[in-house]
C-alpha cells in the first residue's frame, strides 16, 4: 500500500507525509501513517482537525495508531491525524478567518466545504485535492472527527437512508446520533462538498464524529474517540472482537424532552457535564443572580441525559464574549433527553 511517501508491506506500519502544492511554489506536508494488515480487508480512511481548534481527534487518533498492531489487522487504516495543518497553525477553523468572526459554510477555506479538492484552487482547495487522491479515494470507509462546543455532548452524524453508514454510526457507540434521510444537498452548494457526502456519492460508508469540546483538549472526549474508531474497526472486522454498542441511542434531530431557560439574567455554572445522566430534581449548576448576587439552584424537570448545558449562546468559536458565561432572562442553559426518546440500534445487541 502506498500513500503518499509511505510504502507499508502487509503487517507493516509506516509513518510519513502527504504533500500538496500549492501556488507560491511551496510545499505544504500532511503527516500520514499507513497500518497495512497481515490479512485482507477493508481500507479504513480515518482524519481529524480538518478545521484547525478542533483538537480531541488528533490525539484519539495518535493513540489509535499507538495501539494499532498490524500482524493482528486484517485490511488496511490510513490514518491522518491533522487534515489541516495551516489551520491548525492559523489557530481558527481555517485560514483568514478573523477574531471573532463566526463559522461560515460559506467561507472560501472552510476545508469540509471543498471536497474532492482542487489542485489549481486556494491552499486549502490544495489540501483536500492531495488527501483525497492519495488517500480517502481509495478507502472503502470514511471517519471524519471533529468537535463541537463544550457545552454540547459527542455526537455521530451520518445518511440514514444509507445503510453500512448508518450501521457504522451506530458502532462507533457514542449514544447520541444524528442519522439524516432528508434530500441531499444540490450537487452545486457548499453543503454538498463535505467530505462524507463525498465519500457516499462514490459508494462509500462515511461517518462524521463531533466530540465534546473545542480549542483543547478534553480527555473524556478523545478516549470516546478511540474507542469509537476501534469501535468501526471491529464492526468492519479488521480488529478481532465486537464493537461495544452505547446501552442506548437518541436521536438529537428529534426535540429534547425538556429544554431549561434561565430565570434571571446571571452567571450560569454547570455541575454536570454533557452527556451525564440526570434525575428529575437533581441540581445542574448554579445561577448567580447578576443583580442581587444571589444563587438559584438549577434543576433537572425530569429524568434523562443531559445533551447540553451551560452558556448556550450564539457561535462560540472565535469570539471571546461569546464564550462569557453570563446568559439572558430567558436563555437556554440546558436540554434533557428523557428515556422516551432512547432507542436500541437495529442488529447490534446492547451493552450490558
Amino acid at each position: 500500500m502506498t500513500v503518499g511517501d509511505v510504502e507499508a508491506a502487509a503487517g507493516k506500519k509506516r509513518f510519513g507525509a502527504i504533500t500538496a502544492s500549492q501556488a507560491d511554489g511551496s510545499l505544504t506536508k500532511i503527516p500520514v501513517c499507513v497500518a497495512a494488515g497481515a490479512r485482507d480487508g477493508p481500507l479504513l480512511y480515518v482524519h481529524a482537525a480538518q478545521h484547525g481548534i478542533e483538537l480531541n481527534g488528533i490525539e484519539a487518533l495518535r493513540r489509535v495508531i499507538a495501539r494499532v498492531d498490524p500482524t493482528r489487522l486484517a485490511g488496511t487504516l490510513i490514518a491522518v491525524p491533522i487534515a489541516n495543518p495551516l489551520a491548525l497553525r492559523f489557530r481558527r477553523h481555517y485560514l483568514t478567518q478573523e477574531p471573532g468572526e463566526p463559522y461560515s459554510d460559506e467561507h472560501p477555506h472552510n476545508m469540509n466545504r471543498a471536497w474532492p479538492g482542487d489542485p489549481e484552487g486556494n491552499a486549502t482547495q490544495r489540501l483536500a485535492h492531495a488527501l483525497w487522491h492519495e488517500a480517502a479515494s481509495k478507502a472503502d470507509v470514511v471517519v471524519d472527527m471533529h468537535c463541537w462546543p463544550w457545552w454540547r455532548a459527542s455526537a455521530i452524524l451520518g445518511r440514514g437512508d444509507h445503510q453500512p453508514s448508518a450501521a457504522l454510526a451506530y458502532a462507533f457507540g457514542l449514544g447520541f446520533v444524528s442519522l439524516s434521510s432528508a434530500r441531499p444537498p444540490s450537487p452545486d452548494t457548499p453543503m454538498s462538498r463535505m467530505l462524507t457526502l463525498v465519500a457516499n456519492r462514490r459508494g462509500k460508508a462515511a461517518i462524521t464524529a463531533e466530540l465534546h469540546g473545542q480549542w483543547r483538549l478534553f480527555e473524556g472526549s478523545v478516549r470516546e474517540g478511540v474507542r469509537g474508531i476501534e469501535n468501526c474497526m471491529k464492526h468492519l472486522g479488521m480488529l478481532p472482537g465486537e464493537p461495544k454498542p452505547a446501552p442506548y441511542y437518541i436521536d438529537i434531530a428529534r426535540e429534547p424532552t425538556a429544554i431549561i431557560d434561565a430565570p434571571r439574567t446571571g452567571v450560569f455554572g454547570p455541575c454536570v457535564e454533557p452527556g451525564a445522566e440526570a434525575a428529575a430534581g437533581q441540581t445542574l449548576g448554579t445561577l448567580l443572580d447578576a443583580e442581587t448576587a444571589q444563587g438559584i439552584e438549577i434543576t433537572a424537570p425530569c429524568d434523562g441525559t443531559v445533551y447540553a448545558i451551560g452558556a448556550i449562546q450564539g457561535p462560540t468559536d472565535v469570539s471571546l464574549p461569546a464564550t462569557h458565561a453570563l446568559v439572558a432572562e430567558g436563555a437556554q442553559i440546558a436540554a434533557i433527553y428523557g428515556p422516551d426518546r432512547q432507542h436500541h440500534a437495529p442488529g447490534i445487541a446492547t451493552a450490558s
